[in-house]
């Protein structure tokens, strides 16, 4: 009897090492955690963490799959800081923006009124976790709280771009004076910055309202009024300067010479400092005709220009007419030659020529 219940022992223990074999493996195939096979044994406790190990842990954690879903479907964000209404920010950043597509990728966040260390930093605590999706744009007058900014944005791995500090340095050098760092200056000292830039602004649509009404030699009874009368052949470039001198506040008459035509009276009377001569050399100008002829052609209005308007010889003798009155009038300005110019270069050119000339009358007059 004692034989068999030993025979029965030794059989159940082999049938339980074959059913906890079994059990093992299909708990590993279907890759079930081990600690299932404590087999009531106690796990003993994990020490705790140093700093140093807690550093260790956190540096090689991965980063939870939240976040690289929200990098993708993110929107960059332009926070503005202003130390006043957030207006001239907001003006440039409208300004950039309309220089760009997929505009609906951007949201913008105004923070105005940012005068202290302390609300700069509770603003930029408030967005520092998008990091590198966030571009700061400050426009603060006072280079103290200007410079946290940019420290609080190294500090989150923010983008930063400082608009009014490198603007207020340049133009204090160029005035020789210190900026006064006043946030909002713009808005109590507004009346005498609109009268300046109004000035300007009105100066402007004058002088395009002039140029408009004095193309082609018309109303030359006011060309007394005129700062430069440009005075050449047709098609040598006088009404693209005209636009060009008027966009900068210069009143420009044009006048096309023609053997066929008389020069005006008033040519005569005004001051020799008013009038340029503008040419071309003559290859230039013929292709410039022949161009104009034939657009004229194809909307069928040829009639009106003269028959000979486009030939080698008419062209000639125009440029040879720009000559003459050169010679006749030593007086005048040397002609301007626009065969290597574009119209603003010759604008340019002009310009310097009216403000030498008005310099040396004030120091005649000195």
């Amino acid at each position: 009897m004692s034989e068999a219940l030993l025979t029965r022992r030794r059989s159940s223990t082999s049938a339980g090492r074959i059913r906890l074999t079994f059990s093992v493996l299909v708990l590993g195939v279907l890759n079930l955690p081990c600690a299932f096979f404590n087999f009531g044994q106690v796990e003993k406790p994990k020490p705790p963490l140093t700093p140093a190990r807690q550093n260790d842990v956190a540096s090689v954690s991965p980063e939870p799959t939240v976040k690289s879903a929200k990098i993708f479907n993110a929107k960059k964000i332009v926070l503005v800081l202003s130390d006043a209404s957030g207006r001239t920010a907001s003006g440039l950043l409208a300004g950039v923006l309309a220089q760009f597509s997929l505009r609906e990728t951007i949201e913008v966040q105004t923070a105005t009124q940012v005068t202290s260390k302390e609300k700069l930093k509770e603003t930029i605590d408030g967005i520092q976790h998008k990091g590198p999706d966030v571009l700061v744009l400050a426009t603060l007058v006072d280079s103290t709280l200007s410079g946290w900014a940019k420290t609080f944005c190294e500090d989150y791995n923010l983008q930063f771009v400082e608009v009014m500090g490198p603007l207020l340095d340049q133009m204090g050098s160029f005035l020789d004076q210190e900026s006064k760092g006043e946030p909002g200056a713009s808005l109590s000292d507004q009346r005498s910055i609109n009268q300046i830039l109004n000035n300007d602004f009105f100066r402007m649509v004058e002088a395009v309202k002039y140029s408009q009404r004095h193309i082609g030699g018309l109303n030359s009874q006011d060309w007394h009024e005129a700062d430069i009368i440009l005075v050449g052949p047709s098609r040598c470039g006088k009404g693209p300067v005209a636009h060009q001198l008027a966009m900068r506040g210069y009143k420009a008459a044009a006048l096309n010479i023609s053997p066929y035509d008389m020069l005006p009276e008033e040519l005569e009377s005004i001051q020799p400092d008013q009038v340029a001569l503008i040419t071309l050399e003559e290859p230039r100008l013929l292709r410039l005709r022949q161009n104009r002829a034939a657009e004229m052609k194809a909307q069928k209005r040829s009639m009106l220009l003269e028959d000979d308007y486009a030939e080698p010889a008419r062209v000639r003798k125009d440029l040879e007419l720009t000559a003459e009155l050169q010679s006749f009038n030593p007086q005048w300005r040397e002609a301007v030659d626009m065969t290597y110019l574009s119209p603003e270069e010759c604008a340019a050119v002009l310009i310097r020529q009216v403000k030498q000339d008005r310099d040396a009358a004030a120091l005649r007059l000195q």
